[in-house]
């Protein structure tokens, strides 16, 4: 793949049906990732339980049950075969997934850039209105509170011109902007992906 990653890992806060994707480049438990989001984003008190499938990367680890159980999270997984269970996590990932194929298919651009392709899917998603949340709310409205601002949205591989940062600025250049290729919002911020072109 074009930047490393080959699988990720999707976390859905099932209280505002907020997503993350987390890129890893081989199926290994990221713990670490797992722990620092339990750590910011997990409840402190209440009742608290985690849900995963039945694959090995995280059902069969003792290192995330450990994790799991050390920020006070008791473990559910679902039934062999029954994906349907965990049905909060299964429907978001076959949208982001269908929403990646789609960006990939309309910009031409090749599978080696689904990375970003799902980080933007995720981040649009997020600030989609959610017929199950109260008055049709978005996620992020549920999980940040402020309402999202989508003004500055683009298209997925879009062409794009950046300012060059003063770093690379010479007074003798014949232009102080580069063109490029736009791929997207990271999944948690407006940090802009683009793929120079003029390289």
């Amino acid at each position: 793949f074009k930047d490393g990653y080959n699988c990720y890992l999707l976390i859905v806060d099932e209280y505002s049906r907020y997503i993350c994707v987390f890129l890893f480049a081989n199926k290994e438990p990221p713990i670490d990732t797992i722990t620092t989001f339990l750590n910011t984003h997990g409840l402190k008190d209440g009742v608290r339980q985690a849900r995963t499938d039945q694959g090995d990367e995280l059902a069969k680890s003792a290192a995330f049950r450990k994790a799991i159980n050390d920020a006070g999270y008791t473990l559910e997984r679902t039934g062999a075969g029954a994906s349907f269970q965990n049905g909060i996590a299964e429907r978001p990932h076959r949208t982001l997934a269908n929403m990646m194929r789609a960006m990939l298919s309309g910009s031409n651009l090749s599978s080696g850039y689904w990375s970003h392709a799902i980080q933007h899917a995720c981040y649009i998603k997020n600030r989609l209105p959610y017929t199950s949340l109260p008055g049709n709310i978005t996620p992020f409205e549920r999980f940040t509170n402020p309402r999202p601002d989508l003004s500055h949205l683009r298209v997925f591989g879009s062409h794009m011109t950046v300012k060059q940062p003063r770093i690379r600025l010479n007074k003798l250049d014949a232009t102080h902007t580069t063109t490029g290729i736009f791929l997207g919002y990271t999944a948690t911020d407006r940090t802009v992906w683009f793929e120079d072109s003029t390289t």
